[in-house]
């Protein structure tokens, strides 16, 4: 669960997605390595929830 086989942005994007359920895209994908794109086009209730997952997903590392 913690992040040795984290080396860049895409490898964080699928470590999010595995440990937090949450799908981000690398920036390298939009020529800003070292950054994650996030989509906010749902409501205020699934962000609140993304954000807790990504929350629990950092502070178990």
């Amino acid at each position: 669960d913690r992040l040795e086989d984290v080396r860049d942005d895409v490898d964080l994007a699928a470590w999010m997605l595995e440990h937090a359920g949450v799908a981000m895209v690398p920036g390298t994908a939009f020529g800003a390595p070292g950054r994650l794109r996030l989509s906010f086009a749902t409501s205020i209730e699934n962000l609140e929830a993304c954000v807790s997952r990504i929350g629990r997903a950092i502070d178990g590392i």
